[in-house]
Parts: C-alpha cells; structure tokens; sequence
C-alpha cells in the first residue's frame, strides 16, 4: 500500500472512531472534542488544530478551543486580526464563500509567510464553517514540522472531519447554553416569586428550545452513527475481499473476489457522493448546469439502470409518459437523473419481492396558459407497494440527517440523506416535490419542475455499438502526468488493448519538461490536479505560454477527483480542453481520446 493509501485508510479509520466518540451522551465539550480529533490528527500526521469563530461586522476572529500537540486543550476566548493585506484577505474572501485553502509555507509570498511564521507554522489546511448557511468561522489543521501536500481525497476527508468536530463543539455549546440558561431560569423564579406567570412561560419556551437541541443532537449523533456503518460495510468488504483474492488459487476465485470489490467500491463512492452533495448544498455551492438533451431517452436510460434492480427482486414494473411532453428541453439533466433514480431506488428498497413500482410521467399546463413562454411543466411520480409511512414519519421525511425511522438505515442501509438532497435540487430548478403514503399500504413520491421547451434543437445522441478496441490507437503517444503510481497503472491497464504509448511523469514539473522536450511526439495529455512541486493548473499554463506562436496546441484532459462545476470551470480557465472525473470510466477516457485522437465518437 503506497504512503497516500495508507494514509487515506488510517484517516478513515480515525474518522470512524471519531464518530463514535461523537455518538457518546457525554456533556463534556473539551473530553469529547479532545478524544475525537487525536486519533485524526495522529492519523494525518498534524500537530495543532484550532477552532476560530467570526467575531461580527470586522476582520476578527476569535480563537474559541486548541488542540496543541494532544497535550493543551484552551477556551478562552483570544483575538486574531486578520491582517490589511490582499492575499490574506483574499483566502478570507474564499473561505466565507465556502472554499478549503491548503498551502505550505515555504511557497507562499512574504506578507502570508510573516503571518502564519507567528505560530510556527509549516504546512496548513484552512476549513470554512457554516451554521444555518452563514459563515460562523473556520478550522486550522497544521503541520508545525514537515512542508507537504495532501492529496484530494485526504483533503476531503480532512474536510470532513473539521466540520464534523466543529459541527459537534458547536451542537454541545448550544446544549450547554441552553442548560445554563434553564438553571438560571429556575434560581430567579425563586428569587422573584411575583414574575411566576412570565417566568413559567419563558421557562417553556427555553424547556422546548431544550427538547429542540436535544433532538438535534440524537439526530446528528444517529446519522454519525450511521454513516460509520454505512462506511464501514464497504471497506470491511474491500479489505476482505482483496486478502480473499490475493489468497485465491483459481481464477474464478479471483474474479468474484474482484467483483464483491468492485460492488462495495461503488457502494462507497455513492455514501461519499451523497455526503459531500450535502456539503455542498448546505454552503450554497451547488449550481444548476443546464443543456439541451431529449428527455425521452433520459428516462428511458434511468429506466434502464433501475430495472435491474426491479427484475432482481422479481418485483412488476409499469411506466407512463405523456405524448405531449417535448421531445427536448433544456435543463440540468445530471441533477433530474439524480432525483428520478433516486426514487426508484427508494422504490425499490423499500418493496418486497413479487410488489409493483410505477413510473407515471405527465405534461401539466400551465396555470395560466402560456405558449410564449416556451415553459412546460412536468410532473413525475413513483409508487408503490412498500411498507409506506405514517403521517408522523412523513413530517421529518425531507429533513437533513433524518429518515422515515433510525432504525430504517440498520435494515435497509443507505445515508438517508438522498430525499433531502433531491429535495433542494428540485427546489432549485423552481419545483416542489411531496409524499403521499399509508403505513403498510406504499408510498407515492412525485415532483413537480417547470423544464424550458427546446424542440428547434436536435439533442446529442449517443451510439449503442461498442467499438472494437484492439489496436484503436495506435501510432499515438500521450503524456500521463499523475502522481499516483496505482492511478498510473489503472489507467496503462485499460488502455493496454487499444496499443496507445503512453509516458508517464509524476508531477506538473516533469510533465513540462517531457512536453517541451519532445512537443511533436505527444498527440495528448492527461493531466492530474493535484500533483507535488507542480499542480495541474501551473504545468498548463506553463505548456500553453510554451505554446504560443504555434498553429494548434496539444488536447489536455484533466483528470482529477475535483469534480464540481467549479472544479471543471477552473480547469478551462488554465487552458484545458476537457475533464475526466475519478474514479475513472473506461468509457469516459475512450470518449475523450476517440474525440482529439480520431476527430470522431466512439
């Protein structure tokens, strides 16, 4: 296992067992938070994080707990001036609009140097929070002795582990507040015995904002507790599996060792997805990307992928869909795939062998009619014949971190956080979406979303016929620039077939040289984001200024774990000409390198 595998494994390990500390009743905020961030911090090799909270209306933050080396935990409260310097209140601007920062000290300017040298820092990662979608302040993670990178997938789960521990110290000062306050309460209502009515009511109100917190805390430590098992399962499977294989003497073996990987990967990266989609709603960081594309054959491809499932527990499926609806329309159609699967896989989680699901589709006019527009409405419903709900489990249905019961994510696995998510993207696209269910009898799920008619386009069409990969590309090299040596050989497998050279480099530097030592010999780059001594972003900007003056540059792929819309616009704005996310699709690639290297699709 290479040095960053490692280190992502033991991170999530940590974070595991940070969870379950997490889960614990305990009422002491610095046991809690202390117990909870060590076993991180050990893991990724930090020696100092500090919760810093935005003191209102200035450039101040206010320094609220420490953790120092595993040995110093402090609350008092300490000023830190953000100094009048662009650079530094740049990353300032960043971090309230929701961005990580990560930097080592060694490559920053003078000024961001003075300031961070204050306290011996080397390398540090600064993590925004927000409360109810306000910026509420930030978490530093330093290194105070080695000048390093992490890599992404180590920054996202160091990400997620600041917010964890920040969202808990948060959640347990508002339990305490509270519970000082209902103290108080009670010493004055024997104080002033003439304020008995005001102080009854007042004492309500604070009892019911107690109940609130307390809810709030079951809920979030329930959906800790659940998402360590939802994370668990699969790697349990993945570790399992690999000694299982690896042990194996016969190819069979192998190949379902293979195979249970590959599955509880998958299942792994949809947890993450989920989480992180969360993440990114709650911040205001997700944005629509319409397109045009024909809507018949999009349901008809979510269809497709669902009846799987449907077949394989023997369950009877029907579809409608409305004639009148356009053929194609202009929409975000990722975000409308997410919703429908979504709950069709709900559907079919949740209905017992030989039920039905239905899928009915239909055009809605609009209230009041408008032709001019070029607007329709769209409703999509999906029922049946499951366990259903009750009218109480259908209150907290869309609610963050809550599902119909706690107990439902133990027997039917899952992050309960799909409706929720599904939920804010309909809202986003100018829909409502809502439940109809009997405990016992299913349940209906249908929303509703006004899609821009676009029938004068034709939408993009892709072809059904596997090409034949057998020395597809040969007689062209491309330039692999990854830092990864698992990723170099994922990606020199796939491609074997396809007679494709391929030389590789294992940072942003040697990319450049190998580039502009030979530029006629490359037909291609593949180029990682985040890479040491050099990013992706530096070694395009680099090749493309190399570039200059001449009559056609070379095709560069990004091909990165940064797969958000943001993400992809920085890497056309360095120059790039396209995107691949990971984990890698084989298809994906064989669709960008039959686009630059054959001018045509695969």
């Amino acid at each position: 296992m290479s040095g960053n595998n490692a280190r992502r494994a033991a991170i999530v390990n940590a974070l595991n067992k940070a969870v379950d500390v997490f889960s614990s009743s305990s009422e002491n905020i610095d046991a809690v938070i202390s117990s909870g961030l060590s076993p991180v911090a050990d893991a990724a090799g930090l020696h100092r994080i500090s919760f810093y909270r935005i003191i209102s209306g200035t450039y101040s933050l206010g320094q609220i707990y420490l953790w120092d080396f595993g040995k110093t935990v402090k609350t008092n409260f300490e000023s830190v001036v953000v100094p009048d310097n662009p650079a530094i209140l740049h990353w300032f601007k960043l971090l309230t609009e929701g961005e990580c920062i990560t930097g080592r000290l060694d490559e920053m300017a003078r000024d961001e140097k003075d300031f961070l040298g204050m306290y011996g820092v080397r390398s540090i990662f600064f993590v925004p929070v927000f409360m109810y979608k306000k910026f509420w302040g930030l978490v530093t993670l330093e290194d105070r002795i080695n000048y390093r990178y992490f890599d992404s997938e180590c920054l996202d789960l160091l990400s997620l582990a600041a917010r964890l521990c920040a969202s808990k110290y948060i959640e347990m000062e508002m339990l305490t507040s509270a519970k000082k306050a209902l103290v108080a309460l009670k010493h004055r209502e024997k104080l002033h015995s003439k304020m008995k009515e005001n102080t009854a009511a007042a004492n309500a109100k604070l009892k019911d904002a107690l109940q609130k917190a307390n809810a709030a805390s079951r809920a979030k430590s329930e959906f800790l507790s659940n998402m360590s098992h939802e994370m668990r399962t699969p790697l349990n499977a993945v570790i399992g599996m690999a000694l299982i294989g690896k042990s194996a003497e016969d190819i069979p073996r192998k190949d379902y060792a293979l195979g249970k990987i590959e599955e509880a990967s998958a299942h792994l990266l949809n947890v993450i997805n989920d989480i992180l989609d969360m993440a990114k709603i709650e911040a205001n960081k997700v944005k629509l990307a319409p397109l045009t594309f024909n809507f018949h054959k999009m349901l008809q491809k979510v269809i497709t992928v669902s009846c799987f499932r449907i077949r394989e527990k023997d369950l009877v499926f029907k579809a409608y869909v409305d004639e009148k609806i356009p053929k194609t329309v202009f929409a975000d159609e990722h975000r409308l795939i997410q919703v429908i699967t979504n709950l069709l896989g709900n559907a079919v989680k949740f209905t017992s062998p030989g039920g039905s699901i239905s899928l009915d589709v239909r055009f809605l006019d609009l209230e009041p009619p408008d032709e001019e527009s070029g607007i329709c409405n769209i409703q999509l419903s999906v029922s049946d014949t499951g366990i259903g709900m009750s009218a109480e489990q259908q209150e907290r249905l869309f609610q963050s971190f809550e599902q119909a019961e706690n107990s439902t994510s133990r027997k039917y696995g899952g992050t309960g956080l799909g409706l929720s998510i599904s939920k804010k993207i309909v809202e986003m696209m100018g829909g409502e979406i809502w439940s109809h269910s009997e405990l016992g009898k299913g349940s209906t799920f249908s929303f509703k979303v006004p899609l821009e008619k676009d029938e004068g386009k034709k939408a993009p069409e892709s072809k059904k016929d596997e090409p034949d990969l057998k020395g597809i590309f040969s007689g062209h090299c491309i330039l692999l620039a990854e830092d990864i040596e698992i990723n170099r050989d994922i990606v020199l497998s796939l491609l074997e077939p396809t007679l494709l050279k391929i030389d590789c480099a294992v940072n942003g530097s040697e990319a450049v040289r190998m580039f502009t030592e030979a530029p006629e010999k490359y037909s291609l780059i593949l180029m990682d984001i985040q890479m040491p001594e050099m990013d992706g972003y530096e070694a395009t900007r680099k090749i493309r200024v190399f570039e200059s003056g001449r009559p056609k540059g070379v095709p560069i792929i990004a091909m990165t774990a940064n797969v958000f819309r943001e993400d992809v616009e920085k890497c056309l704005e360095a120059g790039m000409n396209g995107h691949i996310k990971k984990p890698v699709d084989f298809n994906e690639i064989l669709a960008s390198l039959c686009r630059y290297l054959l001018q045509k699709d695969p």
